[in-house]
């Protein structure tokens, strides 16, 4: 069954308040969403990229010379 009274122009009226609250919410749903993904790419990018060497070093071990060598077994 349909409704009696399906005056549209009141149903504007009475829900407006509501509408407005939903179409608020999902701009700032969006903006956030936005947000967040613009934060995890700047994150995500090193301005100085280090070698991997400079890397181990941040990292707390020691370069050595033995572990830029060959293995035992390989060298002559």
């Amino acid at each position: 069954m349909s409704a009696p009274d399906s005056d549209t122009d009141t149903q504007k009226k009475r829900h407006r308040h509501a509408i407005r609250g939903i179409k608020t919410a999902i701009i700032v749903g969006a903006l956030l969403l936005i947000a967040a993904i613009v934060y995890y790419v700047l994150q995500a990018t090193d301005p100085s990229p280090e070698t991997a060497a400079e890397a181990e070093v941040h990292a707390g071990q020691k370069i050595t010379e033995e572990t830029d060598a060959a293995p035992p077994d390989l060298q002559q």
